[in-house]
């Protein structure tokens, strides 16, 4: 009798979720061991299409955005070296087959692929009708799911695009899990999934609403409006973005206090400069934050600058405010005057404290802001008199 080689009876998984393994119980393999950033594509990209022969034409594509001299060559010099490596844990086990213009993976060994489970059980837990599988199914399903397809290799142009697509059928799975303990009335097993999947994905916004539906199935007010305040300054700007239907409705039932409304930053310069003409324009300081918010996102979006500037106006300890010749009050009052000439009608000013005024200026850099604080202040001290302003923190 002859005896059946170990490399055919061995057992291997393989996790291409989160960080990528190659175990096989007692040896495993991890993406650090490879020590090369090209010949983990490689792994990933043979793991990712098992059960399929890859011409080489397609691997040359997909590994090397730019055109080398010999492609040939250097892909079999990246397969001899992933070879090797795989070597080091199980040198009697052939990994990657070669066949005339392609490459593949070995059939002949038994190998589990996490994303493969995943991908053959979501498709019958979530379907497009909006039908979904039992519990049991889906919560086994989710548990597949380890983190993001090949999360340290997003700068691969083909694992983005599968990496997109699997952390939206998880979004989904996680979504009608959820829901479906919450219909249920198992609000607790709801909020298990929902944390592990929000670790997992934490910038998906549909988590942190499903999050906010446990809370508000608990009855656990504080935390829900914590959450609800969470997603509406995250994901909408603090009303910057309309709120969804689902969100709206949640805001006017369980949360009317807060008040969250949709405004842009075309909306609010537009009104801005339709109503002055000369001169800046003059608001509290809520709005003022708004605004200096807003302008911050234009600005980044399109690589500008805007400056804020800090005046403080010197109160004497002996003046009477709001007496017919309160000094502060006739200071500011001048204050104000030489802003409506200094300043354009575009620019915002705020009034924080007594003697405090905070001043936007779009579109404005750091020279120009210093200039501007200059000006503001020469004009002030000299058509005053000798009543003075403390220079400005720009």
């Amino acid at each position: 009798m002859t005896q059946e080689p170990e490399s055919s009876s061995r057992h291997f998984s393989v996790y291409l979720f989160g960080d990528i393994e190659i175990t096989d119980g007692s040896r495993t393999l991890k993406e650090a061991d490879l020590h090369s950033r090209q010949v983990q594509r490689l792994l990933l990209y043979m793991f990712g299409n098992m059960g399929r022969q890859v011409p080489d034409s397609e691997l040359i594509d997909s590994l090397w955005e730019k055109e080398i001299a010999n492609p040939s060559n250097a892909l079999r010099n990246l397969v001899y070296r992933l070879r090797k490596a795989l070597a080091v844990f199980w040198p009697d086990v052939d990994f990657i087959m070669t066949g005339s213009g392609q490459h593949y993976i070995n059939p002949d060994l038994q190998i589990d692929l996490d994303v493969r489970q995943f991908q053959e059980k979501v498709s019958l837990c979530v379907h497009p009708n909006g039908q979904a599988g039992s519990l049991w199914d889906m919560a086994k399903t989710a548990s597949l799911y380890r983190g993001k397809f090949a999360k340290n290799f997003g700068d691969f142009g083909w694992s983005r695009y599968v990496q997109t697509w699997f952390s939206e059928q998880y979004v989904l799975l996680s979504d009608r899990l959820c829901s479906a303990f919450l219909e249920k009335g198992l609000p607790y097993h709801a909020e298990y999934w929902v944390i592990r999947a929000m670790g997992l994905e934490p910038d998906e916004e549909r988590l942190h609403v499903i999050y906010l539906r446990v809370y508000l199935a608990q009855h656990r007010m504080e935390k829900a409006r914590n959450i609800f305040k969470k997603i509406v300054h995250e994901f909408y700007e603090d009303g910057r973005e309309p709120l969804t239907e689902e969100l709206e409705k949640i805001r006017s039932s369980c949360f009317p206090d807060i008040s969250v409304s949709a405004v842009s930053l075309k909306d609010v310069i537009e009104t801005i400069r339709k109503d002055r003409s000369s001169g800046p324009i003059y608001t509290d300081r809520a709005e003022f934050n708004k605004i200096a918010c807003l302008e911050e996102m234009r600005a980044a979006d399109c690589h500008g600058q805007a400056q804020i500037l800090l005046f403080r106006l010197r109160i004497r300890e002996d003046d009477n405010f709001g007496s017919e010749n309160s000094f502060s009050d006739k200071a500011e009052a001048h204050f104000k005057k030489c802003l409506n000439c200094c300043l354009r009608k575009f620019d915002v000013v705020t009034n924080i404290s007594q003697n405090e005024f905070l001043i936007l200026l779009p579109d404005c850099g750091r020279k120009q802001g210093k200039a501007a604080a200059k000006r503001i202040e020469e004009y002030f001290l000299h058509f005053r008199g000798g009543g003075q302003c403390l220079r400005p923190a720009v």
